[in-house]
């Protein structure tokens, strides 16, 4: 069946597209995959997906290939090697930040850019509350070209989970990503594994000292630490964990 693709508006086959890496839903524990689970709003749903979140409406094999070299690199940074990328910053005993001088961060940049595209061009419920409204069509021509400068409206600050042992086993599940605002500034709020990251969608910059940490604004890329116990977010998964859900489709 042919349908028309998002990106290229050609009418062809279309493929089974993840919109955050599937390496993101599947974490490597003993040598064993362990499905991570997907969550939604309290009261919506709670699945399990292993693979991840998929939807076969958006792109054709030719454009999913365009996203592929900018994916493999937050894959790259995020998730497989952040302990290469990132050196840790330590205060009073505790992890504060992490920075590096490695990352290229304008590609890790494009690569949050690219999430947010599919996401908002997305038919599936999970993403449901994202949005990129008039910023749609630059988003995906940044997502894939490298040569196209990032507008001056996408700009993305990272933070990582700060574990302990007693909820470290919670803190890879996935929570659908939301609008926010902070300070004034509309963002997108995107869980990435233990990696989160705000996607200001707005023409107004960061206000201090929150727009020292945007990636890009400063030669070393930062990524605040933040405690996941203290964090609202560890009682949602917690409560996906337990009740263990249906598996997704």
């Amino acid at each position: 069946m042919l349908m028309q693709c998002k990106l290229c508006g050609m009418s062809r086959r279309l493929v089974k597209a993840h919109i955050v890496p599937k390496a993101f839903w599947v974490t490597m524990r003993d040598g064993a995959v362990a499905p991570v689970l997907a969550t939604n709003t309290p009261g919506h749903f709670s699945r399990k997906a292993p693979i991840g979140v998929y939807d076969a409406t958006i792109l054709c094999v030719l454009c999913e290939a365009k996203f592929q070299a900018v994916d493999d690199y937050g894959v790259e940074v995020l998730l497989k090697r952040f302990n290469y990328y990132f050196t840790p910053i330590e205060e009073g005993g505790l992890v504060r930040a992490y920075e590096s001088s490695k990352v290229d961060q304008m590609r890790l940049t494009r690569f949050v850019v690219a999430i947010a595209w599919r996401a908002s061009v997305s038919s599936q419920p999970f993403f449901s509350k994202v949005s990129l409204c008039a910023l749609e069509q630059s988003a995906g021509e940044v997502s894939t070209d490298p040569t196209i400068p990032v507008p001056s409206q996408f700009g993305v600050c990272l933070s990582r989970w700060r574990t302990s042992a007693d909820n470290d086993g919670a803190a890879d599940a996935m929570l659908d990503p939301v609008p926010e605002q902070i300070g004034g500034i509309n963002c997108l709020r995107f869980y990435l594994g233990r990696t989160l990251a705000w996607l200001r969608i707005d023409a107004l910059p960061f206000r201090p000292p929150l727009n020292r940490l945007e990636l890009c604004s400063q030669p070393k890329a930062v990524v605040v630490a933040r405690d996941f116990g203290k964090s609202r977010d560890l009682a949602a998964m917690v409560n996906v964990l337990r009740s263990g859900g249906a598996p997704a489709p």
